[in-house]
């Protein structure tokens, strides 16, 4: 808190000047960036590190770009000739809080990026030689340092990516899908007897389930909500809702329909599972592509490995293993997490795998088959 409540005025003013600035820096922050061999190095280790870093590139970079533009219009509007703060520890902060906003299993490792002299963003804090209380001003002027949504926009980014390349709409299908899957829930539509039976002479034209229709309504209905307070507020009030139909569908679905609804009240969830599907009803459009592309898509567990293992093999069996990954559409590191299961499920396994290692070596091939030869005969000469 500043002293005087005037100080507190020319603060804001002064503030005002920074954030009206921030436009005009937003090309000299990316040119720092460019320039940059620490954001290079903490990228790089990023991308070695951190899954879906692609996808969640440009919101990084967005963050990045976002506070050093801060710390430009500071320097435009104090006159300085350089940042107010070292670039290192600009860097450092955005980093920091970069890392705070990614999966637990990777943050130790991408720690070794980060620059020794990097300090911490708070909410009313920005690091630096510049105009006490701008961080605090910040803050009353709706700019938020932290970007307390950046944690929330990575996951939801992330999940989207899983069920894109884990699902059938996408180009890969992990092994480990089907181990990850989120059970389906049940849902009870109370339905008038006319739409009811339309609705399951549907699911028969297309020989399919009213599951599988209703999984589809609501992915359609979710992608563009539309315009649909109103009709949700009327399907409350419909009467002569005698029949009742179970369908299943994915926990996520159930979630983003109660969250929609009960933006306008309390217990409106079933009518507007209802809104969606009438419209699919209305409008079925190419529903055979969507039964084969959008009614298998899961919802899928997060994957989370606390325990990172350098395995180190031979440039034959690296080749072999990243062409199995291609095959199936996977990776090469789930291919050894699902060996390392198998192994553990059946131990036997690594007595095999061992000896025909060992009956591979030229040196004692002879000595080991005719032991082997000796125990066959004995097994074969022992009664039962």
């Amino acid at each position: 808190m500043l002293a005087h409540p005037c100080d507190k005025c020319e603060v804001k003013e002064h503030t005002r000047l920074i954030l009206d600035a921030l436009d005009d820096s937003a090309a000299a922050a990316v040119r720092i960036l460019d320039d940059s061999p620490l954001y290079d190095l903490f990228c790089g280790t990023a991308a070695d590190t951190v899954e879906w870093w692609d996808e969640i590139f440009p919101l990084v970079e967005a963050y990045f770009v976002r506070m050093v533009s801060v710390y430009v219009a500071i320097q435009t509007v104090e006159h300085r000739p350089t940042l107010s703060c070292p670039t290192s520890t600009v860097l450092g902060a955005c980093m920091l809080r970069i890392l705070d906003a990614l999966p637990q299993d990777c943050r130790e490792e991408m720690h070794s990026a980060v620059p020794d002299d990097a300090r911490q963003f708070r909410s009313t804090n920005l690091p630096g030689r510049h105009t006490a209380g701008v961080g605090w001003a910040l803050k009353k002027l709706g700019f938020d340092i932290l970007d307390r949504a950046l944690p929330d926009d990575i996951e939801r980014r992330v999940q989207f990516c899983e069920r894109q390349r884990f699902s059938a709409t996408g180009e890969l299908r992990r092994l480990s899908a089907v181990r990850r899957a989120i059970p389906l829930v049940m849902l009870t539509l109370k339905l008038e007897p006319d739409t009811a039976q339309k609705f399951t002479a549907l699911a028969a034209e297309y020989d399919t389930t009213v599951s599988a229709l209703m999984r589809i309504a609501l992915h359609r209905f979710l992608e563009t909500p539309g315009r649909y307070k109103h009709p949700m507020l009327r399907e409350a009030e419909r009467t002569g809702l005698s029949d009742k139909v179970e369908v299943m569908v994915n926990p996520s679905s159930r979630q983003q329909i109660w969250r929609l609804a009960g933006r306008h009240g309390d217990k409106l969830g079933t009518a507007l599972l209802r809104v969606a599907l009438r419209r699919l009803l209305e409008k079925p459009g190419d529903l055979s592509a969507d039964l084969e592309n959008i009614a298998p898509v899961r919802d899928l567990r997060p994957e989370i490995f606390s325990a990172r293992v350098n395995v180190h093999f031979d440039a034959p069996l690296r080749d072999r293993l990243d062409a199995l990954a291609a095959q199936v559409g996977s990776d090469r590191a789930e291919l050894m997490r699902l060996a390392a299961q198998r192994v553990l499920e059946a131990p036997g396994m690594i007595e095999q795998a061992v000896n025909r290692e060992i009956f591979r070596g030229e040196k004692n091939r002879a000595h080991l088959m005719a032991r082997h030869a000796r125990r066959q005969a004995r097994r074969r000469t022992q009664p039962d």
